[in-house]
C-alpha cells in the first residue's frame, strides 16, 4: 500500500531524468540491502519503511529500456546459484529475506534475464500481466496458509528437495493467486479492485 501511494511522485521524478533514477535506486540499495546486511555485525539502526519492496520497483523502472546483454544477465544469475551452492550447508538461506543481498541478486538475474528476453505477447502473457496486481495481492494469503496453518517446512532437507518443495510450492502459489484474480476480476464489483 505505501509503494502505491508514493508510486505518482516516484515515477514522475525518475522519469524526468536517468541521474534521478539512477540515484534514487543506489539510495534505496544501500538503505534496505547492504546496511540490514551490515548491521548484522555493526549496530547503525537506520531503516527505510516497505524500502526493500521500493528498491525492486525503482530498479525495475531504471532498467526497463537499458539493453543489458544476455551473458550478463547469465553471469549474474550464474554467481548467484553458485552462492546459494556454497553457503546453503551453513543455514543462512534459512534467515534470507527480499533484504538479503543473495536474494537481491537473485531477483536483479531474473529480472535481466526477462529483459533481455525477447517475448512476443500472447493471449496467456497479456491475461497473466493484468492479472499481475491481484497475483501480488494475494499471493501472501496462499504462503501464510501454507507456513502458519499448515505448519510446512520448506527448509528442512537437501538442497536439492529444498529446491524442489520451494519450486513446486510457488508455481502452485502462483497459480492459484492467477486463477482466484482470473475469476475476480469476472465479478461486476469486484473486478474494480484488480
Amino acid at each position: 500500500t505505501g509503494i502505491y501511494l508514493v508510486m505518482p511522485v516516484l515515477h514522475s521524478f525518475m522519469k524526468k531524468n536517468r541521474h534521478n533514477a539512477q540515484i534514487i535506486t543506489g539510495i534505496l540499495c544501500i538503505f534496505t540491502i547492504i546496511i540490514p546486511a551490515i548491521s548484522k555485525w555493526i549496530t547503525i539502526g537506520i531503516e527505510f519503511p516497505f524500502g526493500g519492496y521500493l528498491f525492486y520497483v525503482c530498479f525495475g523502472m531504471l532498467f526497463e529500456k537499458t539493453h543489458i546483454s544476455r551473458k550478463t544477465a547469465a553471469v549474474v544469475i550464474a554467481i548467484s546459484v553458485g552462492m546459494i551452492i556454497m553457503l546453503s550447508p551453513y543455514g543462512i538461506l534459512h534467515s534470507a529475506n527480499y533484504k538479503s543481498p543473495l536474494i537481491c541478486l537473485i531477483s536483479i538475474g531474473v529480472f535481466l534475464l526477462f529483459i533481455c528476453s525477447e517475448f512476443k505477447s500472447n493471449k496467456i502473457i497479456l491475461e497473466l500481466a493484468n492479472c499481475s496486481f491481484g497475483i501480488y495481492l494475494l499471493h501472501p494469503v496462499f504462503i501464510n496458509i501454507a507456513v502458519k496453518v499448515l505448519k510446512i517446512d520448506f527448509l528442512s532437507g537437501s538442497l536439492l528437495f529444498v529446491s524442489v518443495k520451494l519450486l513446486c510450492f510457488l508455481i502452485i502459489v502462483y497459480l492459484l493467486s492467477f486463477l482466484l484474480t482470473y475469476y475476480a476480476k469476472k465479478v461486476p464489483y469486484i473486478k474494480s479492485l484488480f
